[in-house]
């Protein structure tokens, strides 16, 4: 006969046995962004053996040239909003901004100047509202993805920074998931901005294993101690993934990290002048 501490032992591990013998429960992903989560998805898609070893179901609710200032050509919170057929996912990884970097119409001849106080407060509130569409009916658990280092494209580079504060700032804790992501000027491919197949192959396991996580914590109850799923991955086997931190963070515009010199668009008085006689 077993004590009382050795029976306590012996039937935890008869569970973690189970646990790790059972077939993995169908777990729901969606992406949700523009072309770069279009590539979050491609990386998952590219793996099918591990979308069947982790049982995964996946979604795409990405698509190119989409953001969150320019509502005039496609109000994608809306679509998110009031599609019927979408239904709602276990998780849904978010990427957006990539075609932000510009400013907000308010109507065919007034516009919100990139970059200004108004941009910063229009653009925050936007992503707000998403974060809360996607929490409150669409995912179960959300993980939003920064913008990456756009190494090779300098404009670009100038200006993620300020997409990424307005979108942190904005974003609230719980069960929204800030990630950063690791670039380098190796992960592009020919067009010099999207991701190259060879860093797709690379960021594919570790997103399956961020959705293993979630399955984890919905399924075995770990959401009632734990509230991030980045929290309880180790970060080797989420690279080029990561827990965004204070420290990753960059200075607005930061001209000396690229090399460029960044131009925010601001308003200026038009002057009409008349042109001279010749005589």
């Amino acid at each position: 006969m077993y004590d009382k501490p050795a029976r306590s032992v012996l039937t935890g591990c008869y569970l973690l046995l189970f646990w790790i013998v059972r077939p993995c429960q169908a777990i729901s992903v969606a992406t949700v962004g523009d072309s770069f989560a279009d590539s979050l998805y491609n990386a998952m898609r590219a793996r099918p053996d591990l979308v069947q070893r982790y049982g995964v179901q996946l979604t795409r609710w990405s698509r190119p040239i989409i953001g969150l200032t320019r509502t005039d050509y496609f109000d994608y919170i809306g679509w998110l909003r009031d599609s019927t057929g979408l239904g709602s996912v276990d998780v849904c990884f978010v990427l957006i901004g990539s075609n932000d970097m510009q400013s907000i119409p308010l109507s065919k001849k007034q516009w919100i100047a990139y970059g200004s106080p108004q941009w910063r407060d229009t653009y925050a509130t936007r992503t707000r509202e998403m974060a809360s569409i996607l929490t409150g009916r669409r995912c179960g658990q959300l993980l939003w993805v920064l913008q990456p280092g756009f190494e090779k494209r300098d404009a670009m580079a100038c200006h993620r920074e300020l997409i990424n504060e307005v979108q942190r700032e904005a974003l609230r804790p719980g069960r929204t998931q800030v990630l950063a992501i690791a670039t380098s000027e190796a992960a592009y491919g020919p067009d010099k901005t999207h991701f190259s197949r060879a860093y797709l192959l690379q960021l594919g396991p570790a997103l399956f294993h961020l959705v293993d996580t979630s399955r984890q914590m919905t399924h075995m109850g770990c959401l009632s101690c734990h509230r991030t799923i980045v929290g309880m991955t180790p970060e080797s086997e989420i690279f080029p993934l990561r827990s965004w931190r204070s420290e990753l963070a960059m200075p607005v515009w930061a001209p000396e990290r690229v090399g460029v010199q960044c131009r925010v668009a601001v308003p200026r008085r038009v002057t009409v002048r008349r042109a001279r006689k010749v005589r």
